[in-house]
């Protein structure tokens, strides 16, 4: 932003065909037949880019988190190589360290100016402490209004549903933030009314990232409201300002370094300690843990978040290895709606 630059986070496609990605992304070797599995979100996405639906991007910063985003940068790369007619995006590799310790922190530091280098290159245009103010004020803002737009959610009783806030956080990683701001801001002039004419069960989501409102609307279907969630689509938007005062860098190299990506985090104990108080802060009813075919970091968090909910007397419901679509199968909706009736049965409401 500070470069002249748009951020746009990619999101994955529902049900899109990854023909493009079999075709071009190296397979495992034998004995192995089939290439490892993946995120239905990393794949779909990194599709799209192949297929050229995302030709408006110049430029795409792959991140280092889950380890199957992470993969996307190398896979575009061999693709590009392999296939030189590919019309794809300028591709930087931002990495991070994830101990806790000086040198990670100097590491982390070096990747984003690496990072900053990099826009400056793209855009032409030096990032100035003037333009790094302003870009941090911006975003310093959108995040103060989206912990409002949380915050609404988490009201007894709820005053937006989960579907409208996925849209509202979503809405913000793909335009500009500044216009976004002002029309978040209107937005909330008006305390809005409540989304259910009876205190509905409250439900906070868990498990993997969501860039679709799929899982909402199935949890809205069967009468509860999602109140708050734990992913980087969700709630997490809202978290960590950058601090003020000093070099507006330092500010953004303390936060790049401080925050985890996503839900990965050193040591385990400090992920399941972040999403415990994440969902004793929604004031839920039940959590449920959805949890994407393929998303690996998911098979070490979620079995002790839920332990560590049961222990705190949260009633949970595990949904591992669901597929990436916009229609979810019968049986997972049967399993929603179950333990939401189980929840109005044990006199949760």
């Amino acid at each position: 932003m500070a470069a002249g630059l748009l951020p746009y986070r990619i999101s994955g496609v529902p049900d899109r065909a990854t023909d493009l990605v079999a075709e071009h992304v190296t397979t495992i070797r034998p004995p192995f037949t089939r290439r490892a599995a993946t995120i239905g979100f990393v794949e779909t996405a990194l599709d799209a880019v192949l297929g050229g639906a995302l030709d408006f991007v110049d430029h795409l910063v792959v991140p280092h988190t889950r380890k199957m985003v992470q993969a996307a940068y190398r896979q575009l790369l061999l693709a590009q190589e392999a296939r030189p007619d590919l019309r794809l995006p300028s591709v930087h590799y931002l990495d991070k360290a994830y101990i806790p310790s000086p040198a990670a922190s100097r590491f982390n530091r070096a990747a984003l100016e690496g990072l900053a280098d990099a826009v400056a290159s793209w855009s032409g245009t030096p990032l100035t402490t003037h333009a790094l103010e302003r870009a941090v004020d911006v975003m310093n803002t959108s995040r103060a209004l989206l912990a409002r737009v949380a915050a609404l959610r988490k009201a007894n009783p709820p005053r937006i549903t989960g579907p409208d806030a996925l849209a509202v956080f979503g809405s913000a990683a793909v335009m500009p933030r500044e216009a976004h701001n002002d029309l978040l801001a209107a937005f909330l002039e008006d305390t809005p009314p409540p989304v259910a004419p009876t205190d509905p069960v409250r439900i906070h989501l868990a498990g993997s990232p969501q860039d679709h409102p799929a899982v909402y609307r199935a949890i809205e279907t069967c009468g509860a409201v999602v109140v708050g969630d734990d992913h980087c689509w969700g709630d997490r938007c809202a978290w960590w300002p950058v601090r003020s005062g000093g070099a507006p860098l330092d500010g953004i190299a303390a936060r790049y370094d401080a925050m985890p990506a996503c839900s990965v985090e050193f040591p385990l104990a400090r992920t399941v300690e972040r999403c415990v108080d994440a969902a004793v802060g929604s004031r839920p009813d039940g959590v449920i843990f959805f949890d994407l075919d393929g998303d690996e970091a998911q098979l070490w968090e979620t079995p002790d978040e839920i332990a560590a909910l049961r222990a705190a007397g949260i009633p949970t419901l595990h949904l591992p290895r669901q597929p990436y679509t916009a229609h979810l199968p019968e049986d997972v909706t049967a399993q929603i709606a179950a333990f939401v009736t189980s929840l109005h049965t044990a006199g949760v409401r």
